[in-house]
């Protein structure tokens, strides 16, 4: 079985957050161990598809190994402050919340919200969580496992060609909170000379992250985002704060710090606002080397950003902006750049698209249907290449987005259940040829184009860039 790489998930979020400032345990069993595997059930299932919350682990290694997950992106996240400072106004209660939301665990979101906590010093943290643990051997099933994070594509190359099972773990970090700013960006700003002096450390790591996701859910002192949280959540979780605005020059100046070296920290785009997008994609006018990665989303299927706002009436995708619009899947492709398909229901697709599933009754069919959620966006990308006289599948991976709080396409449950999804992508890219809807160049065998997302790009991409 070929393996799979996943560009985009959090297998530390949880475990270190059941940690609690203390050692992780030694044992697969405890919660606490990043190896930790939830039996997915019935009832599980049932609190997933009811209020699109997952109470079980999603990319946890033993699920990654049990899914051939070979190549993987663990993203570095620390939870920001507003997540837990909500309109609930009485904390035992957001706290609860919270906590039911997370699998966090009580004290982890006591010291998020408290006045000691520092996102930077939270990402050292994680990071030496994940050192913690690598080396150790694991047995699942009648096969050991370990990690290793990687520095590069020849260390990553080499656990593949090992005869042990070993685990690649290359490092990114989601949020350009995570350098200091946003704590309360409104009443007290972070000095410039605090972020700055972070990214000058972070560029010291002895396993320096391969990308960084500029932005996120909440205003982070570099630059505006993009409204990311579902409506039905605004209610409790407040993002106008500099949503939609553009870089800042504080903002300009990290970029450039994180790019301009002879070993740039690539920068990824998801969750920016629009401005803020084109601002970056302005200053790698003078970096035409670098290549431009979204880690985890979808597209919402809109001409360029003139069309933002603009309803598609029986639309197939997300319309936000925190998507791709189509002139941004060109330039990605013409950069050599990456494009990351992220697994959560509510980002990849429309109300339409998931109520088609509602007269599906047999499983065939309703595999076909979740997973086609996520494959209309490769199929758009790859329409859009295509139309662009480009080669249509050079460009798109797998960047699930695992244990980020998702709400993951049905029976895709986890990174165990990656094998499966390759099958029904293999269906679907059958079906998108059979078509010819695509010039002669891009009507590639399905079998290729399957490899290609789940995992021959992202190693090309790694290979390329990784060094």
């Amino acid at each position: 079985m070929s393996i799979i790489c996943d560009l985009h998930c959090h297998p530390t979020l949880k475990p270190f957050g059941q940690t609690f400032s203390q050692p992780p345990s030694q044992s697969a069993s405890n919660k606490t161990n990043i190896w930790y595997y939830d039996n997915l059930g019935s009832f599980e299932k049932f609190i997933e598809k009811t209020i699109t919350i997952a109470k079980y682990t999603q990319s946890d290694f033993t699920s990654c190994a049990k899914g051939n997950v070979k190549i993987i992106g663990a993203s570095l996240y620390a939870p920001e402050i507003s997540f837990f400072e909500n309109n609930i106004q009485i904390p035992w209660i957001a706290e609860k919340i919270g906590n039911f939301i997370t699998d966090f665990g009580i004290d982890r979101i006591e010291e998020i919200t408290g006045n000691q906590y520092d996102y930077y010093i939270d990402i050292l943290r994680q990071y030496n969580f994940l050192k913690s643990l690598e080396g150790k051997q694991v047995k699942i099933g009648e096969k050991f496992f370990t990690y290793k994070i990687v520095k590069n594509w020849s260390e990553t190359q080499a656990c593949l060609n090992s005869s042990a099972n070993i685990l690649a773990i290359f490092l990114t970090i989601e949020g350009g909170h995570a350098f200091g700013g946003g704590k309360d960006p409104q009443h007290h700003p972070t000095p410039e000379k605090t972020i700055l002096d972070n990214v000058s450390e972070l560029l010291n790591w002895e396993h320096k992250p391969f990308y960084i996701t500029f932005a996120h859910h909440f205003y982070n002192e570099l630059c505006g985002h993009s409204k990311s949280i579902p409506d039905y959540l605004s209610i409790l979780l407040d993002q106008s704060y500099g949503l939609n605005l553009e870089m800042n020059e504080t903002g300009k100046k990290v970029a450039e710090k994180l790019i301009s070296g002879p070993s740039p920290i690539l920068i990824d785009v998801k969750h920016m606002s629009i401005k803020a997008r084109q601002q970056y994609y302005e200053i790698l006018e003078k970096y035409p080397q670098l290549p431009i990665i979204f880690s985890h989303g979808g597209v919402n299927g809109l001409k360029n950003f003139e069309e933002a706002g603009k309803e598609i009436p029986k639309s197939l995708f997300n319309e936000g902006n925190i998507s791709l619009f189509d002139n941004e899947i060109a330039l990605i492709a013409k950069s050599k750049g990456i494009i990351g398909l992220n697994l959560d229901q509510r980002v990849m697709s429309s109300k339409y698209a998931k109520r088609q599933n509602l007269f599906r009754i047999c499983k065939s069919q309703k595999l076909w249907h979740w997973s086609g959620l996520i494959w209309n966006n490769a199929a758009h990308v790859a329409k859009i290449l295509d139309r662009e006289g480009l080669p249509a599948w050079d460009n798109i991976c797998m960047g699930t987005d695992f244990d980020g709080q998702i709400n993951p396409a049905n029976y895709f449950w986890t990174e165990e259940f990656m094998p499966l999804f390759k099958e029904q992508i293999i269906l679907h890219a059958n079906s998108l040829i059979k078509s010819k809807c695509l010039s002669q160049q891009n009507q590639l065998d399905p079998a290729e184009i399957a490899e290609k997302i789940m995992s021959k790009n992202l190693m090309s991409f790694l290979q390329e860039n990784f060094v």
